[in-house]
């Protein structure tokens, strides 16, 4: 469970905090959905991967290469990233689709 659990966890905190950084700090560049999107998914991948791996190897077992907990990582910061950058456009869409409210500062 750690294995996966610690770069995953991880990896989707750095991709939100890095994705909301992006659009925070250049939001005219990221004005479509599709600029914010890849944007988010790239730089959250980057540098959840990174962060994750390192936690990933802090907790890994002896004789293993942590190629999986990286790729783990990197899939999770890269998700993190999206919904960071989009900020949990994907989330508010759902929560519309199933007709549940949706806080303000989000409401279109």
């Amino acid at each position: 469970m750690l294995t996966y659990g610690i770069p995953a966890v991880f990896g989707l905190i750095v991709g939100l905090v890095v994705g909301f950084t992006l659009q925070w700090m250049m939001p005219i560049m990221l004005g479509s959905m599709i600029a914010q999107s890849l944007a988010g998914i790239v730089a959250g991948g980057i540098f959840g991967g990174a962060i994750g791996s390192i936690s990933g190897e802090a907790n890994a077992s002896p004789g293993s290469t942590g190629t999986h907990r990286v790729l783990v990582a990197i899939i999770f910061g890269a998700l993190g990233g999206f919904l960071g950058a989009t900020r949990f456009e994907l989330v508010w869409i759902f929560f519309r689709y199933m007709h549940w409210r949706v806080p303000s500062q989000f409401a279109k």
